[in-house]
C-alpha cells in the first residue's frame, strides 16, 4: 500500500485495446491532461500482444509536464501464450491499466532502463551488412553471443534463452 496524503491518485481503465493502439493512446493522453495538477503516469500493459509504436506515438504528444513510464505485466516470458492485469472488476487480457498522480507537492522524475547491461568489453564491429552485425573483433558474433550469453545457435528457442542472464563467471557486467 502506497500513502500520498497530499496526492490525487487515479486508476483509469481503457479495455479492447488490441488493433486501437492509436485511438486508446489517443483517449489518454486527453483523459491525462484533463486531470488538474497531473505529474505523471503510470502505464501497466497487458503483456507483447499489443502494438505499441502506435500508441506511444500519441503519447508522446502529451504536455512535457506529465511524466509516463510503465511496463508490461508477466516477467520474462515474453512467449508465454497469454499475459493479463488485473484489478478491482477481475482479470483483464486485452486492458492498459493507468494509475494517473496529481498534486503540487509530488515530484516525478522518470530515466529510462530496459534493464540490459553491458555483458562483455566493448568490442569492435569488423563485419557488417546494413543492420546486420557479423563479426565482432574478427570473430562471427554468434560465437560471441553463444560465450557470454551460454546460448546455444542450433536450439529452437533462442528467444528465450535471449531474455535470460546465466550465472556464469565469464560474464563481465559494467567491465567488472
Amino acid at each position: 500500500a502506497m500513502l500520498f496524503e497530499e496526492t490525487e491518485v487515479r486508476v483509469l481503465g481503457y479495455d479492447h485495446v488490441k488493433g486501437d493502439e492509436e485511438d486508446v493512446g489517443r483517449r489518454i493522453r486527453a483523459d491525462l491532461e484533463a486531470i488538474p495538477k497531473i505529474r505523471g503516469a503510470e502505464l501497466l500493459f497487458p503483456g507483447t500482444e499489443l502494438n505499441t509504436r502506435p500508441f506511444f506515438r500519441e503519447l508522446s504528444k502529451c504536455r512535457k509536464d506529465i511524466q509516463i513510464w510503465g511496463g508490461y505485466s508477466g516477467d520474462h516470458v515474453l512467449n508465454a501464450p497469454v499475459h493479463f492485469i488485473f484489478d478491482t472488476t477481475g482479470v483483464l487480457y486485452d486492458s492498459v491499466l493507468v494509475t494517473a498522480l496529481a498534486g503540487e507537492n509530488i515530484f516525478i522524475d522518470v530515466d529510462k532502463c530496459i534493464g540490459w547491461e553491458p555483458l562483455v568489453p566493448s568490442c569492435r564491429v569488423t563485419k557488417a551488412e546494413g543492420n546486420r552485425l557479423i563479426e565482432l573483433e574478427g570473430r562471427p558474433a554468434s560465437e560471441i553471443y553463444e560465450k557470454f550469453l551460454q546460448i546455444d545457435r542450433r536450439t529452437q528457442n533462442n528467444a528465450e534463452e535471449g531474455y535470460t542472464f546465466p550465472d556464469h563467471p565469464e560474464i563481465l557486467i559494467n567491465g567488472d
